[in-house]
């Protein structure tokens, strides 16, 4: 079942492309052809070994798809030398995701970054809200909770108790094979010994098998960037929407000032500037030398359309998914989505196409997701010490946020704050 859970996680990587390329959806029986080959190849060559040998890193893999069993999951715990465990799951079905968000509160908690619908010519509304981002310990205590469920259920015992065996003198690199809704868990969040898994690992959501069994090198991201190599966008000025009211978000705004200072550009896209027409311009323009492209904005993602319906906010009009089908930048940019919700999207099998992956498929190797609706100061708390980890320490951007996650946890024990961003795409070589 190993096999079949990985080509099933290559063959829609495969279709979604195939998607994003044409507009056009394929037949379940031509799906069903490229999964059998799929199976076929990699049980001719599959080889653990081969997963690990684009680095020198210490890595492991936990790997998800369907189990023999039916309504069981399974989940696979591998290293270089093949599987080193596996187990059934019982619980892990479609309303763990829900549990899990309604336990961290960012199904209720006030959002600054959700719009309104604008009635006619009137003037926006907000109920009052706070972002002090303070939840008592109660509300903790649920969040822990919610926590260790979904962990017993997608890392079960046998998996985990491999897992805490695993002799470690630093931190590794934790490679994360999903299906279905996999990629919208926060892996490092979960429970893990006397922590949490992210202080242990490195945690990497791949996209699909592919991008270790044919590795692609990875530029590394300078901590200085030219005008060229850059797009920092900021706090669009979204006052004259005609369809939505938005919040404004002073925190956004702040953080991609932040990200501009620190790597030298001057020529960022705030306010009344970030407009859909300077964003488009100026990604076909460089597309060939885009290093960074980092949007602090209102986002939302699409569970039917994702496409044409999921979006980054701009001023005059929304960035879609279906925008960049024209775009392929040279450069392997990495791609920072500081927006609610952009690492969501429509679940099929094999795994979520949403904003990332349209990113991805437009030659953006590497993506800075979020996975619910996320606060507006408590991000940008995060993502100062992220790009400080980007500049001044030099780090890859999985290490840089993972090590912001860690450092923020500190002072702020809310995990609906410090997890609430994966790091989805080719791992650092």
């Amino acid at each position: 079942m190993l096999i079949a859970a990985i080509a099933g996680s290559t063959t829609w990587d495969e279709v979604l492309k195939i998607k994003k390329e044409t507009g056009f959806a394929l037949e379940e029986v031509e799906i069903a052809r490229i999964e059998m080959g799929y199976r076929e190849e990699y049980l001719k060559r599959f080889d653990a070994s081969l997963i690990f040998a684009n680095g020198t890193r210490l890595t492991y893999m936990l790997a998800f798809g369907n189990s023999e069993t039916a309504n069981r999951r399974c989940t696979w715990l591998l290293g270089p030398d093949g599987v080193i465990a596996s187990q059934e799951s019982t619980t892990f079905d479609a309303s763990l995701l829900e549990g899990l968000r309604i336990g961290l509160g960012v199904k209720t908690r006030a959002s600054t970054r959700l719009p309104l619908p604008r009635r006619g010519n009137e003037d926006c509304d907000f109920p009052e809200e706070s972002e002090a981002d303070s939840r008592t310990p109660e509300q903790l205590g649920g969040a822990r909770d919610a926590l260790k469920y979904v962990a017993d259920a997608m890392i079960p015992g046998l998996v985990a108790t491999e897992l805490e065996k695993l002799s470690l003198t630093t931190v590794a690199r934790l490679l994360v094979l999903p299906d279905s809704d996999i990629a919208s868990y926060p892996f490092a969040a979960l429970p893990f010994q006397k922590g949490h898994l992210v202080d242990r690992f490195d945690i990497i959501i791949l996209p699909s098998i592919k991008v270790m069994l044919t590795p692609r090198t990875t530029t590394k991201l300078p901590t200085k960037l030219k005008e060229q190599e850059a797009l920092i966008v900021g706090e669009p000025d979204l006052s004259a929407d005609k369809a939505a009211c938005w919040r404004e978000l002073p925190h956004a705004k702040i953080e991609a000032g932040y990200a501009a200072q620190q790597f030298g550009i001057k020529k960022s896209l705030l306010g009344k500037t970030a407009t859909f027409k300077q964003v488009r311009d100026r990604l076909r323009a460089n597309r060939k030398t885009l290093k960074l492209i980092y949007f602090a904005t209102h986002g939302i993602a699409d569970q039917e359309n994702p496409a044409d319906e999921s979006y980054l906010a701009l001023r005059g009009q929304y960035l879609r998914g279906a925008d960049l089908r024209k775009l392929q930048f040279g450069g392997s940019p990495l791609v920072v989505l500081s927006a609610c919700q952009s690492g969501l999207g429509k679940v099929f099998p094999g795994g979520l196409f949403g904003l990332a992956q349209a990113w991805r498929y437009a030659g953006a190797d590497r993506v800075v997701i979020s996975l619910w609706n996320v606060s507006d100061m408590g991000t940008e708390a995060l993502m100062k010490i992220f790009v400080d980890g980007l500049t001044a320490a030099d780090l890859e951007p999985e290490v840089a946020l993972s090590r912001a996650m860690r450092t923020l946890k500190q002072s702020q024990p809310d995990p609906a704050i410090w997890a609430a961003f994966a790091y989805y795409g080719t791992p650092a070589n």
